[in-house]
């Protein structure tokens, strides 16, 4: 209860548990132990609101800026840009290793990600 508050929830089977930002830009990890029992609120350091899309990526986090930039974020606190033009989609998951990212015209693209590569996708 009390998660209205949030404007954005992520899943993480990697964490197990659900990341939540707030209307401030503030994010929260609810660690799940299991049917009915959920622990937290721990505060991840950072500002997220300038984020339109975050997702859980395997143990870490890929973010879109306003400009439609794509970071990853990693456990050890590095960030990097790994793609551009994402703001594009209205909504962007992961599925295994892939990205499936939805099109205005209801169209999914699907992209075989790898975080070591750069994702321009201005052109699609």
């Amino acid at each position: 209860s009390g998660f209205h508050i949030f404007d954005k929830v992520i899943s993480s089977t990697a964490h197990n548990g659900l990341f939540c930002v707030n209307q401030e830009g503030k994010m929260f990890f609810y660690p799940i132990f299991g049917p009915n029992s959920m622990g937290g609120p721990y505060d991840i350091p950072g500002d997220w609101s300038a984020f339109t899309h975050i997702l859980s990526y395997g143990s870490d986090f890929l973010a879109v800026d306003a400009n439609g930039d794509m970071w990853l974020f990693q456990l050890d606190g590095t960030a990097k840009k790994v793609g551009r033009g994402w703001n594009k989609y209205q909504h962007i998951t992961a599925f295994g290793d892939n990205l499936l990212a939805l099109g205005t015209h209801g169209i999914v693209w699907m992209y075989p990600f790898d975080k070591d590569r750069f994702w321009d996708v201005t052109y699609n």
